[in-house]
């Protein structure tokens, strides 16, 4: 099992600041990666994980590139292959410390689905569900505001 770049403790405060897609940030500071996955009819891949229904995506690995890491936790968390990616936001955070050279970055991305894998429950995630932009706010547990956002810069 690989490790992740950065240990976390669940239920931690931190800080985020959010910026556009041409925010220069060192990229050996990127912790984790997430995504929105479109398909065809509009509908979003989510994934059911041990919190809450949830967009794909996770921790990077040692050495691992962001990229890799979002085909991976695609594939590991809602079996799915992706395509033409495109960076909407960056997200600086203070959970480790506050100074500048701690601050580390999460990205959110938004891919199209290329191909679709029959669905096997695993410690990852317990299901896989394709929802309208609508049906998936009205259940996420985490920022929605923030989401839309995301959804709005990719539309713009």
């Amino acid at each position: 099992m690989q490790k992740d770049k950065y240990s976390t403790k669940l239920n931690k405060s931190c800080n985020f600041k959010y910026y556009s897609p041409d925010f220069e940030f060192p990229f050996e500071k990127v912790t984790s990666v997430w995504i929105l996955v479109f398909q065809e009819d509009w509908k979003l891949i989510c994934v059911e994980i041990d919190r809450w229904i949830d967009i794909p995506g996770g921790h990077l690995h040692i050495d691992e590139a962001p990229i890799e890491a979002l085909k991976r936790e695609c594939f590991e968390e809602a079996f799915i292959e992706i395509k033409n990616e495109k960076l909407v936001k960056v997200v600086e955070s203070d959970y480790f410390w506050t100074e500048k050279e701690d601050l580390t970055y999460m990205l959110f991305y938004i891919w199209e689905l290329d191909k679709k894998h029959d669905f096997i429950k695993n410690e990852e995630s317990f299901a896989r569900y394709e929802l309208t932009w609508k049906e998936f706010l009205n259940i996420y547990k985490w920022d929605k505001e923030f989401l839309k956002n995301v959804y709005w810069d990719y539309l713009n």
